[in-house]
């Protein structure tokens, strides 16, 4: 019954209401449509969509995969590096950000389109203590420890590579500062200090404050076309005003504004009660969708020499892949209630691991493929054998080492920020008695 709690607002008054509503349960559980945003599988019921955990899990592993192949392509010093070809696939880890950013619009916009007034539950205020305690005390311990062990061990100190140089020097007061306040991606000197996948923390942080503020009345008055065409103008204006100024701010990718609209987007294709033509028809096309804005960036990079240097069409045209893929799996779950070979990988135990230490992977396995990377010099006496290492030794140590990080600053903030945030508002007794009256 915990399950089905959810669908009433109020404790049950007199038989008759409880009758009533036991049957208007019964009927929805009976009939879960294509079109019905009732969740029809088990955990998804609650409201989870245990293949998102998947999505993020894989997203956060092909981020460290690319960092690991970095690492060995930009700190090798004894010899000229071999670009291994396979391994290039892995370049594309801002678009793996993208994704990111695109999940989160979606999953913070899920309970709010289902809701009657679309308005975030408990209001703006406990929206901003959840996000807080979901996000900031892992990022503060990852922080924390990236610079101890900057300051404790030598190979961390060492300057005659490329990659990790990013983030040094790590100490000075504006670096340590912009840290804690999360407006470190705000300037190009301090984007990458301490640990360098962290620019993306600060910039999606930074959305969170945007969402109520300025997304959530655009979709209230205008719709998703509405809200992703604020969310993209209002973060491509700065890059295209201050590109190549001493104020760009286009390493923090802006834009990501528009991306986490169109995961908003998404969600209300697949949950809300009425959907306009434009979410109509990401719906009905969203598998045709997905393949045509992959086609689109796989054609741009292959018909253009600038892309490499140029995140913004690649991100943007990633965004609507990932909008879609989303409306698409959901769709898809619902035809075959989460049955499948796409689900079964997605909701498998090893990739739903994955997913619930994503953000600890993603913000500590730089730190440690460094690390690894640098213990292991001595044995670098070929290319092949560095790369061997860095996957066959570096990705493992990161990863475990990643969900011990998870285990002991990740898990913990987040089940004492549920009850934290879960904490019933104070009842104003006039207001109550005259409502019984």
């Amino acid at each position: 019954m915990r399950n089905l709690s959810i669908v009433c607002d109020e404790p049950d008054r007199g038989s008759k209401k409880k009758r009533s509503s036991g049957r208007a349960i019964k009927l929805a559980i009976k009939r879960p449509t294509l079109d019905n945003p009732l969740l029809i599988s088990g955990r998804a019921s609650a409201g989870h969509l245990p293949f998102l955990d998947g999505l993020r899990g894989l997203a956060a592993l092909y981020v460290a995969m690319g960092h690991a192949y970095q690492v060995y392509f930009m700190e090798v010093s004894r010899y000229t590096p071999v670009r291994f070809g396979a391994l290039e696939f892995f370049g594309g880890g801002k678009q793996a950000v993208a994704l990111f950013i695109v999940l989160s619009g979606f999953c913070l916009m899920m309970p709010v389109v289902k809701s009657e007034d679309v308005q975030l539950r408990g209001g703006a205020w406990r929206y901003i203590k959840r996000r807080a305690w979901r996000i900031l005390p892992p990022y503060y311990a990852a922080m924390g420890i990236s610079l101890a062990m900057i300051a404790l061990l030598p190979a961390m100190q060492r300057t005659d590579g490329k990659f990790l140089n990013m983030a040094q020097p790590a100490f000075g007061a504006d670096v340590i500062l912009s840290h804690l306040f999360l407006v470190y991606n705000l300037h190009a000197t301090w984007i990458y200090k301490i640990n360098p996948p962290f620019w993306s923390v600060a910039t999606e942080w930074q959305i969170y404050f945007l969402f109520p503020l300025i997304l959530l009345p655009m979709w209230r008055r205008t719709g998703a076309i509405g809200a992703v065409a604020v969310g993209l103008a209002i973060g491509l204006a700065p890059h295209f005003l201050l590109y190549r100024t001493a104020f760009s701010i286009s390493n923090a990718h802006p834009w990501f504004l528009g991306l986490f609209a169109m995961g908003m987007a998404a969600a209300g294709a697949c949950f809300a009660p009425k959907r306009g033509w434009v979410l109509e028809t990401l719906w009905k096309w969203a598998g045709t969708i997905t393949i045509g804005f992959i086609a689109a960036a796989v054609l741009l990079g292959l018909l253009t020499t600038w892309h490499k240097d140029k995140q913004l069409p690649f991100d943007v045209l990633a965004g609507f892949a990932a909008m879609a893929l989303l409306v698409w799996c959901e769709k898809s779950r619902r035809q075959r209630s989460g049955r499948g070979l796409l689900f079964g990988f997605l909701e498998s135990t090893p990739v739903a691991f994955l997913g619930a230490i994503s953000y600890s992977l993603y913000l500590m396995h730089v730190p440690i493929l460094f690390v690894v990377h640098r213990w292991s010099e001595p044995w670098h006496t070929s290319p092949q054998a560095a790369i061997w290492i860095m996957y066959g030794i570096g990705m493992p140590v990161a990863v475990a080492a990643c969900a011990l990080f998870h285990y002991a600053f990740e898990r913990p903030f987040v089940n004492a920020g549920r009850r934290v945030v879960a904490r019933p508002a104070p009842v104003n007794f006039e207001t109550a008695l005259a409502k019984a009256a």
